[in-house]
Parts: structure tokens; sequence; C-alpha cells
């Protein structure tokens, strides 16, 4: 063999080898895997799941080995697409919402319209988001770099191929032994198996509801007497921005003067996002039972069993890319109305603004309902983000000089004018009361409270391990009209002093039931304040998995 030959030989043996190993992992393509994951590390380390990218990296060989054996490069370039799909998903998720991908998150997502995306977009305003840049380059360049092999594989090729394959259905095997089948896929697929389970679940609800309530023993009291329940459900209102609460800016100059408000001091949200509290508030759901909210009894199937008629009553859009799991929830009611037209997923609805004033017809219009028996929810729009398209300019009245200031300023104006809001709903209903000689109460609490620089140099109700108190704290204020005052006079004395008692809203479903006064054997009156036998030791432990009262 002459030496011209025999350094051929090597280079093609070097070739063999190395350039193998190179298209079985192609640098650009590991790279696409772990970039999301290396995001996370920089986030929050302790949330970073490390199986995670070695899962895909598992099913990425595969594919890149199926493409070195038949020579297709179509299973190069599909998972190259879905490995960057993968990760952009993954990428949005820590970038977003400062956690990986869930079930939960995935409900969060789909209902979640693009106009609410930008709007957290603007509202984070740091260069994070920049992130997805080099993601997005490292997919073309991917797909430019393949390493396809040049050459024919010989029978060592195919030894270092079976090799590989060996260790890959090895690692499979592992994962699924330890965990199921679900322990073997990446979480973009476990999430959304169990996400289209829940969503099926509540679909199935949704057709059964006569079914459900047949099975409800549920009767008002005082039947006789005209009676009228609001529930009206804030929007990511931090307490410790009202004035009421003793904030340094006079943000509830209406409601501080309310004659007869109760307000109840140490009530916190149990989660930090607007469909998961919903639910749970709504139904016996709650984070010490562990009931899915569409196996529970809701609030809306109780008051109709009882001989009530429901009304539901939004400010927030009902469209998302999924039925929205509210709205499923809403269109159990006897009436919806669905107000905010222009909050669909349009690129045109981020320039328009839907205001909370827009209920004020709504609740007219339901009062005057002929049904003497009522049950009205009025889901508000709020202080969610963008703060400044919360309020009229008539209520831009705090300023700020640099971005910090003037985000806290935009958020303390849409507490001003939801005070505002507030205020005014109380008086429809007061004199309705009044007028009709109706017994009546009404519950104001938000869903979640908001971080507006208060606990963390951000603005939002995103969180990595630890839920920040401004996050959960929220207002609650409670009304009762002098008919229920007369006819439930204890009831209303303990209402009054127990407006100190901790309380978790995840709980609201009975403390609503209770203050009605209707009778069920799904009221537990121990999870009720309104009640003399609620029980107030409960640890607040919250969706972080930590003891609200010990942070």
């Amino acid at each position: 063999m002459n030496k011209r030959v025999k350094k051929a030989t090597i280079q093609h043996g070097k070739q063999s080898f190395g350039y193998t190993l190179l298209t079985v992992f192609p640098p650009l393509l590991v790279a696409l895997i772990f970039f999301p994951t290396v995001v996370g590390l920089t986030i929050q380390a302790q949330l970073v799941e490390w199986s995670e990218p070695l899962i895909i990296l598992a099913i990425s060989t595969l594919f890149i080995l199926a493409r070195n054996v038949t020579g297709k490069n179509f299973f190069y370039y599909l998972i190259a697409t879905l490995i960057f799909i993968n990760g952009f998903v993954m990428l949005s998720h820590w970038l977003m919402l400062g956690s990986p991908m869930s079930a939960t998150s995935l409900f969060v997502v789909f209902n979640t319209n693009l106009k609410e995306a930008v709007s957290l977009f603007h509202l984070k305003n740091n260069l994070s988001f920049l992130l997805a840049i080099p993601h997005f380059g490292l997919f073309i360049f991917a797909l430019i770099f393949t390493f396809k092999p040049l050459y024919r594989p010989d029978k060592n090729t195919y030894i270092l191929f079976g090799a590989i394959t060996l260790i890959v259905i090895s690692f499979f095997g592992m994962r699924i032994n330890r965990g199921g089948f679900r322990g073997g896929t990446p979480l973009m697929v476990k999430s959304s198996i169990l996400f289209y389970k829940e969503v099926s679940a509540f679909k199935k609800l949704k057709a059964n509801t006569k079914k459900r309530m047949a099975e409800i023993d549920a009767q008002a009291d005082n039947p006789e007497k005209p009676q009228v329940f609001i529930l009206i459900k804030g929007e990511s209102s931090n307490r410790n921005h009202m004035g009421l609460y003793g904030y340094s800016r006079n943000t509830s100059p209406h409601l501080s003067t309310f004659e007869n408000l109760i307000v109840y001091n140490d009530v916190v949200s149990a989660y930090t996002m607007t469909l998961e509290s919903i639910l749970a508030a709504m139904s016996e759901s709650n984070l010490e039972n562990n009931l899915k909210t569409y196996e529970s009894y809701n609030l809306i199937e109780v008051y109709k069993a009882a001989g009530f008629k429901t009304y539901w009553l939004s400010n927030q859009s009902p469209l998302g890319i999924w039925d929205n799991l509210v709205t499923m929830l809403a269109q159990q009611s006897d009436v919806t109305d669905f107000v905010n037209i222009s909050g669909n997923s349009s690129l045109d609805s981020f320039n328009k603004t839907s205001y909370d004033s827009k209920l004020f017809h709504s609740l007219h219009s339901a009062l005057k309902d002929k049904s003497d028996h009522k049950f009205i929810v009025l889901h508000l729009m709020g202080s969610h983000a963008t703060y400044a398209k919360r309020y009229p300019p008539k209520f831009d009245i705090y300023k700020g000089e640099n971005h910090k200031d003037r985000i806290t300023a935009a958020y303390d104006n849409s507490i001003l004018y939801n005070d505002f809001v507030v205020d005014s709903l109380l008086k429809i209903v007061r004199n309705y009361a009044n007028n009709n000689n109706a017994v009546s109460a009404a519950i104001y609490v938000a869903d979640h409270g908001e971080n507006v620089y208060d606990d963390a140099d951000y603005a939002g109700h995103d969180y990595t391990i630890s839920i920040p108190k401004s996050i959960v704290e929220v207002p609650f204020l409670v009304w009762l009209s002098p008919q229920y005052q007369q006819i439930y006079p204890e009831k209303s004395d303990v209402i009054k002093g127990h407006h100190n008692q901790p309380f978790v809203t995840d709980d609201l479903f009975h403390a609503v039931l209770d203050l009605s006064n209707i009778k069920t054997s799904v009221l537990e009156k121990q999870r009720s304040p309104f009640h003399p036998e609620y029980k107030n030791q409960r640890k607040r432990i919250l969706s972080d998995g930590l003891d609200y009262d010990e942070k």
C-alpha cells in the first residue's frame, strides 16, 4: 500500500468514526435542545428538570439514526422542527411565566389571548425576551449544517449505530419503568395529554349540568322574600395598593366612605392565575381536598337547585384557543352577558379598551328581571395588565418619572378607577334592595393580587419558587342590606365580628352559600368565615406548597 492510499484510508477511518458521531449528535441540534434549559438555569435553577433535554436528545437520536441508515434527510428536518417548536414553547414559559411547561400553564396560555400576551411583554420591559433570537438562530443554522454522512455506512458504523440505539432504548426503559409512559416523554407531550384530558372532563361536566343539578339538595331560606346575592370578582387587585387598606395614596376615596361596608383584613388567594383562582373559588375544590373542579359542585349549580335565577356578567373575553374553561362555567348560568367585544385574539384588540363601567347597564338589566331570587356574578377586568388601559383619561391622576414609577402610577390609577366601579355596583344593589325591600348581600374579592415592585423587582403575578405576598393578598369586602341585617341579626354580627379572621379564597364557595343562608349538604360551615363554627386554624399552604403565614 503506497503512502497516498494509506493516508486516505486513515482519513476515511477518522471520518467513519468521528464524523459519524457528528451526524448522530449534530452540535447545533444538540445546542438547540439544551438552550431552553440553560435559560431556565439563569431564571430559577431549582425548577430545571435535566431529564427533559435528555429525553428530547434520546428521541432525536432515533430520528437521526433513521436518517443515517435510510439516507433520507426528511427525518432530520422533521425532528429539528419539532425540537424548535418544543424549545420555543418551553422558552416562552421560562421568560413569560418563570416556570417550565405543565398542564396548568397550558390552561393559562390557551385562555390568554394575544392582547394579554403583548400586554405582559410590555409590562416586563426587559431584555430577557431577546433570548428568543439565538434560539431561532440555532434552528436556522441547524437546518443548514446537517452533518449528513458523505459515505456509505460500513460494518463498524452499523455497530456504532446499534450501540447508540441500545443505550437510547435502555434509557427509555428506565424512564418508563420509573414513571410509566409519561416518564419517557417530553414535558410538552405530557402536559398536552393531561391538558386534553382536563378539557374533555370539563366539556363532559358542561353536558351533564342538568343531571348534576338533580343530585344537589339545596333550598332557599325565607323563599317568600325577594333575595339578591352579588359576587363581584375583581382582577389583579393588590389590597396593599388600596387606600382602604392603608396605602399611602388615596386610591379608595369611594369605598373608604361606603356606609356599612365590612372590610376583611387577612384574606389571601390560593392561586396566582385567574383561571385556577376562579374555578376553585366557584366550586367545592380547594387545595386541601384535592378535588378536580369539574368533579365538584359549583355555585351556579347550587343556586339554580335552590330556585335562584343565575347571571354571569363579564367584562373579560369569553374566547380562547380552546373553549375557555371559565366561560364553560359561566354558560351554566341562566343568563350570560359578555360586554367585552374587543377582547379577542386579533392584534387590533390590543389598541382597544373595555372599561368595567360597561357592567353598570348589565347589572341594572339583571335586577329588573321579574325573578324574585337572583344570584349574580360580575367578573371585572379590574387591574389586569396593561394597567394604563384599564381606566378612562379622567382617572389618570398619578404620574411617574421613570419606568417603574410610571408602571406603579398606572397600576394605582387602575385601583382608583376600580374603587369607583365597585362603589357604583354596590350602590346599584343598595338602591335595588331599598326600593324592593329585598334581602341582599354582596361580596367583592379579587382573583389574585399583583406584584408592582412590592416584593420583587418586577410587575406582574408570575413567580418561581415562592409566591410573593403581594400576589395573593387580596381585598375582601362584604355589604349587607338593612333587610338582611333585620332578618339575620346574629349572622350579621358574626360577619362583622370575623373581619380579622384569616381566610383563603379557595373556600369562597362555602362563604357565599353561607352568606345566602342556603340550606344544603354541600356547605361545610367550618370553612365559611361568616359562620360561628368557622375554623380559623387552617394552615394557609398555597399553590406554591409553602405556608403563607410563615413567610
